[in-house]
């Protein structure tokens, strides 16, 4: 694994994304575009600190006492991916109709970033929503082969 001087900006962004909103200045630039990419879910694109408080908010709105832990860091040039996974509690409204089952969770995701060495200029977040609906026993069966 790098050093956590090589990794400080993703070391900053998980901070961030476990509630330390105050470091989002001194992670990401004021004009960051967050790209987020969810299984199951259309992609979306949010510009600026705005779009880094929709992103922590999206995940700590359902899971409030989610926290992210890293598994693994790779970096090539000026783009550097962090795998983490969060661990949790379903307790609030997921998607804005699934309501809370209090069920304890595991979510499975990545960060990618690209930025200079002071912040982070644009942030690719993918969760792995799949593996959430089947903790929360909401994954659809596989269909019955025909007789």
């Amino acid at each position: 694994m790098e050093s956590e001087s090589e990794n400080r900006l993703l070391l900053g962004c998980l901070r961030v994304f476990n509630g330390d909103l105050d470091a989002m200045e001194e992670v990401f630039a004021p004009d960051v575009r967050v790209h987020a990419s969810f299984s199951g879910v259309p992609p979306m694109l949010r510009k600026g600190f705005d779009g880094i408080e929709f992103a922590v908010s999206f995940l700590h709105t359902p899971f409030p006492d989610i926290e992210l832990r890293p598994t693994a860091f790779a970096a090539s040039a000026r783009t550097r991916t962090c795998k983490w996974l969060a661990k949790g509690t379903h307790g609030g409204p997921l998607f804005s109709n699934i309501a809370p089952l209090h069920l304890p969770v595991a979510l499975p995701g990545a960060f990618m970033c690209r930025g200079d060495v002071e912040r982070i200029d644009a942030l690719w977040m993918r969760c792995e929503f799949d593996a959430l609906f089947a903790q929360l026993g909401m994954a659809p069966s596989a269909p019955h082969a025909a007789r």
